[in-house]
């Protein structure tokens, strides 16, 4: 998995064999407000992934991850692609991950 940056986007892609998932989050240090979901589809396909799981392992990971690294990032909105394949956790390791990157951002910043 790699984390890449567009503007005030961190996006994460995972692709194992068959199974692929993408995760775009924008984050902030400030306010407890619920962060907006938005839905990308594929045209004329199926929804696998709802929204609300995606929520609630983000947040997971997160907060673990802030825990972690002394960060303190706070979800304000969420892209997924709701075709990708189904997983109880793959997106909270995802969230991880990107908060990783930007505590490791920070570092090499401040050095």
């Amino acid at each position: 998995m790699q984390v890449t940056r567009d503007q005030d986007w961190y996006q994460i892609i995972r692709i194992t064999g068959p199974s692929h998932n993408l995760l775009a989050l924008r984050l902030d240090g400030a306010g407890d407000r619920q962060p907006a979901i938005e839905r990308l589809l594929m045209s004329g396909e199926a929804t696998l992934i709802e929204g609300d799981d995606v929520q609630e392992q983000v947040l997971e990971g997160v907060h673990e991850a802030n825990a972690q690294f002394g960060t303190n990032c706070k979800v304000t909105a969420i892209r997924f692609v709701a075709t990708d394949t189904p997983s109880s956790g793959v997106y909270r390791t995802m969230a991880k991950a990107i908060v990783e990157y930007i505590a490791q951002e920070r570092t090499f910043v401040a050095v």
